[in-house]
């Protein structure tokens, strides 16, 4: 996930509208030649929910990325049939807190506390995936995002490995669980208002046809792929109550990952 534009408010909620592709090596090299490297990084991420996986069967994923927090929810209406998916992005932890006490039922006293871990642990959320991206961003030039109608447009080209240590049962030494995930994403930032989502979406779409990715796959997510390795009964769940659409298992499934790599 990139930088927000900074011309924005840093007090607003704001909606990442993203897609996931896999690309071909020549795709990689036409991005690559026409976008400048806006930032290389490297990170970890780990992923709380509770046992019964109430935030991740209502696609609401809480993350934390070395000191910071963030709490993604969809926006509504925001999965169209091309895969481009719309997620608030909440950041402020009083406000991830008052998130998470409405969707648990819960009244989150922090008081007592002095981290943020401490509190998640009282309230039952605790790690269920942890990750490790290698990060080159790919930024469009201030007059191409124009063209687009948008104010940035970036894409993340990820190298992804996978911690095992929240796999279920024996499934850590799994043949294959530690080989590299690759995937690139496709991302505008934006307010939080319905026609600037309806626009980024247009974006995006307008962008794969100009730059000839219209022919690339639609990825799933390095978290998906986590728990396919890693976290299978979680993943069906998950499929059950609809989060993640069969054609995402279906390719998940034949392995689709491992044939179109960066």
């Amino acid at each position: 996930m990139g930088c927000p534009d900074e011309s924005m408010s840093a007090d607003s909620t704001l909606v990442e509208v993203e897609l996931k592709l896999f690309l071909q090596p020549d795709q990689k090299e036409t991005l690559q030649a026409g976008m400048s490297v806006h930032q290389e990084k490297a990170f970890w991420d780990t992923y709380y929910d509770v046992p019964s996986h109430v935030l991740s069967c209502q696609d609401w994923w809480l993350r934390q990325r070395g000191a910071n927090w963030e709490l993604k929810v969809p926006w509504f209406g925001g999965h169209d049939s091309r895969g481009t998916h719309s997620y608030e992005e909440v950041v402020e932890h009083s406000e991830i807190l008052g998130r998470l006490g409405e969707i648990l039922g819960e009244n989150i006293a922090t008081e007592e506390f002095v981290s943020m871990e401490a509190i998640l642990k009282a309230i039952g959320l605790a790690p269920f995936a942890r990750l490790h991206t290698a990060r080159t961003s790919l930024r469009a030039s201030d007059d191409v995002a124009a063209s687009f109608g948008v104010r940035t447009l970036q894409v993340d080209m990820d190298t992804v490995t996978f911690d095992p240590s929240f796999a279920e049962q024996e499934l850590a030494a799994k043949k294959g669980a530690g080989e590299p995930f690759v995937l690139a994403e496709v991302e505008v930032v934006t307010e939080r208002q319905q026609e600037a989502v309806n626009a980024a979406e247009e974006a995006v779409d307008l962008f794969l046809e100009e730059w000839g990715l219209k022919t690339a796959p639609t990825a799933y997510s390095k978290l998906l792929e986590y728990m396919s390795r890693l976290r299978p009964t979680h993943l069906d769940a998950l499929g059950r109550v609809g989060i993640v659409p069969d054609v995402a298992l279906a390719q998940r499934s034949n392995g689709l990952a491992q044939v179109s790599a960066l």
